[in-house]
């Protein structure tokens, strides 16, 4: 409902991970859900009340999904998986129905469902390969990922039930193009367009340069890409009506370095599609990356105080604010 942020952060002094946190939009103290750690924040229940996130528990050293109430009180496991498998990137449908998320279960990272009580697994793809970066459609009923299809990484499209991936790209073999590798993997699906027509992907193929990548949109018909009429790009997020968009240039969230001030430290940047006009937002020698545009605010995560927080700039006013206060452990994603 735009009032409230959840995010995962460390406290200083508290070992053994990250915590969830729950506080107002605008800023203020954070209110902590989960005692234990580590907790690392996923995804909203629309009735906004609840988060949903991944845990270590009881000195097992294995991730299972919780939901909780953002009042905090007694978490509720969703899944129980064993060591050796692994989930990730939970999040649920717009009608609160399901909650999809990455899982190991088969031996490769898929794409799975369960029911808010942890119920009624359903597995979503069904392959011998990796799919990553999964994206739910506006609309709920489509799932956009990037998939190693074909032996090649690729934008997928699948119903939000399961079905048949539908590939959408077909784009250059990179000779670097692997999840570990410190630029990421070829064509990472990035979001929807706020119609819900088109996929947008950051691809480097047709790049000489492994660390340049564009921004392009591919239709959920499938057909040539259109690359977006910007020289490089990232992370980004458009505003409600489409009409503008909020972006990175560079592309290295894959990258280990902190406190980083050289040539790739990135600022967030505004396109207006109907003046073709770029405004540049954030000016410091530090990060400022990840924009999520909501409403008239642009969020964004900066160390430009060393530390990563969240930081949020208003269109209208022109103010940056500062959301968080984490002065020992960076938060991210």
């Amino acid at each position: 409902n735009g009032k409230l942020l959840a995010i995962s952060g460390q406290q200083q002094g508290v070992q053994g991970g990250s915590s969830v946190f729950i506080l107002p939009l605008k800023g203020g103290e954070p209110r902590k859900i989960t005692d234990e750690t580590p907790s690392y924040w996923h995804g909203w229940a629309p009735n906004n009340k609840e988060v949903v996130y991944v845990a270590q528990r009881g000195g097992k050293k294995v991730y299972n999904i919780y939901r909780n109430s953002i009042k905090g009180g007694k978490e509720v496991a969703l899944t129980d998986i064993p060591v050796g498998e692994h989930v990730d990137g939970c999040e649920y449908s717009p009608d609160g129905k399901w909650i999809y998320y990455n899982g190991s279960h088969t031996g490769m990272m898929q794409l799975w469902r369960i029911k808010p009580d942890g119920s009624g697994r359903e597995q979503i793809t069904f392959d011998n390969y990796n799919n990553w970066f999964p994206h739910i459609s506006p609309d709920g009923k489509w799932i956009a990922f990037t998939g190693q299809y074909d032996g090649n990484t690729e934008v997928y499209l699948i119903p939000a039930d399961g079905g048949i991936p539908k590939r959408l790209t077909y784009t250059a073999t990179l000779g670097r193009d692997d999840i570990s590798d410190r630029m990421g993997p070829n064509n990472i699906v990035m979001g929807w367009t706020p119609d819900g027509k088109k996929i947008i992907y950051r691809s480097r193929g047709t790049s000489f340069n492994d660390f340049v990548g564009k921004l392009y949109a591919v239709s959920v018909d499938g057909g040539l890409s259109e690359e977006l009429p910007l020289s490089t790009g990232g992370f980004c997020s458009y505003n409600n009506d489409g009409s503008k968009l909020a972006f990175n240039r560079v592309f290295r969230e894959f990258r280990t370095w902190k406190y980083y001030k050289g040539g790739m430290a990135d600022d967030i940047r505004v396109f207006d599609y109907k003046t073709k006009s770029i405004e540049k937002i954030t000016d410091t020698q530090a990060q400022d990356i990840m924009p999520m545009w909501i409403g008239n605010d642009i969020y964004f995560i900066s160390d430009r105080d060393r530390t990563m927080n969240l930081f949020c700039y208003n269109t209208e006013s022109k103010a940056t604010t500062k959301i968080t206060e984490f002065a020992e452990y960076d938060i991210k994603f």
